[in-house]
């Protein structure tokens, strides 16, 4: 029964912790590309904002899983905060743009290790029968925290000069720094990793690749829609004369339907199954993508963004908890960082190509690739992922 209770206090942990910094991150990625425009960025190198970003975040997942499957979790968080603190601390004295393209870039490498770990965490303290409901409890949390960021940093973007969104950030990373130090128990040593698994080597870790790639791919499809939406709707919207205003609005409408989907997305995966709604999902991010791209008003944005909103919402939690139910007992910190360093190829590839797009073909061609990216997951949500496939006799263990 204590144990119990640590595992509830963990899991209400990591959702207030990644509710605070969700905050700070919605408050301000609206205005960084807007900032850089201001500070004389190009288009190009506004997208490359995020391709930083992307970068950094690709380099750190692949190493802060592995490391948290052998170090412990905790610790390593607790580091990922601190660089996060350092980064929204910069935003605040930046004064080029390439200064603003240095803290975007560590903030990157503070999430490639945050987003891993709290994943992990999740994964250690819940089965696989209330994993997908856990994940959708904890990504719930995260999205009211973005959602309520972009609306706080729109209307100070309206009233206020547009650096006024960075200071409070720093304040939110102090805060959830001291929640993730207090609230969080790190799984006692040995209970994730038997028989000498942990070091069974490149076999082992391709096994887990072949078992887990359509998670993967379809997280690439995610993450590189999400951040090309974070990284260039502001442009977009900027260019068919959209007000700082109705640009929070719609930042936030995204992450309200997003953070709607989060909250229901594990019931429904219970009661449809996981492959369906992968496949659903893909779809919406198709149609958003094409909504884009022939869209000619405010209209059409806002749209795009409800799709948008709709199909990443229910995407996310369904893939944590699909890669947590597939791995092999103490590699699921190593899964969960091939997933998230998948996906920051995708932000690498689709922000990159986002920008380079938009300012050589048109606006409305930065999110032509997504399209064709998101097209091509839904062949691989119909043939390559099983339905509801939990390798639950090799993995389920009682926590309790």
């Amino acid at each position: 029964m204590y144990w119990a209770d640590q595992k509830t206090r963990s899991l209400r942990s990591i959702g207030l912790l990644i509710f605070l910094v969700s905050i700070g991150e919605g408050m301000t990625a609206p205005a960084i590309p807007l900032v850089g425009s201001g500070l004389g960025a190009s288009y190009s190198l506004i997208g490359f904002f995020m391709t930083g970003y992307s970068v950094a975040y690709c380099i750190m997942t692949i190493l802060s899983g592995r490391c948290s499957d052998i170090w412990g979790r905790k610790k390593i968080l607790l580091f990922s905060i601190f660089l996060c603190f350092c980064a929204s601390l910069g935003y605040c004295f930046a004064q080029s743009s390439y200064s603003l393209l240095i803290f975007r870039t560590l903030e990157g490498m503070s999430r490639g290790i945050l987003w891993v770990v709290l994943e992990a965490i999740l994964a250690d303290n819940t089965l696989p029968e209330n994993r997908g409901r856990e994940s959708g409890r904890f990504t719930f949390f995260y999205g009211m925290g973005a959602m309520s960021g972009c609306i706080i940093g729109g209307l100070v973007m309206e009233y206020f000069p547009l650096t006024t969104v960075f200071p409070a950030y720093p304040v939110f990373c102090v805060l959830a720094f001291i929640i993730g130090l207090r609230g969080i128990t790190e799984v006692a040593e040995g209970e994730e990793v038997l028989d000498g698994e942990a070091s069974a080597g490149f076999p082992a870790y391709w096994r887990e690749f072949k078992i887990i790639w359509p998670f993967c791919y379809l997280f690439f499809v995610y993450a590189g829609f999400l951040y090309s939406i974070s990284g260039m709707l502001s442009m977009v919207a900027g260019y068919f004369q959209v007000s700082y205003l109705g640009i929070g609005f719609t930042f936030a409408l995204f992450w309200g339907c997003r953070t709607i989907s989060f909250a229901v997305s594990g019931r429904l995966s219970d009661n449809l199954g996981r492959k369906p709604l992968l496949m659903g999902a893909s779809i919406m991010l198709a149609i958003a993508a094409a909504l884009f791209i022939v869209g000619a008003s405010f209209n059409s944005i806002t749209l795009a963004a409800i799709f948008g909103g709709m199909g990443t919402g229910f995407m996310y939690p369904l893939l944590v908890a699909g890669v947590a139910d597939n791995a092999s007992r103490g590699y699921s910190g190593f899964d969960l960082g091939l997933m998230e360093f998948i996906g920051s190829l995708g932000m690498i590839t689709q922000t990159g190509l986002s920008g380079l797009l938009g300012e050589h073909g048109g606006v409305q061609m930065t999110y032509s690739f997504t399209l064709l990216v998101s097209l091509v997951a839904i062949v691989i949500a119909s043939f390559f992922i099983k339905k509801d496939k939990i390798r639950s006799e090799q993995n389920a263990y009682d926590l309790t």
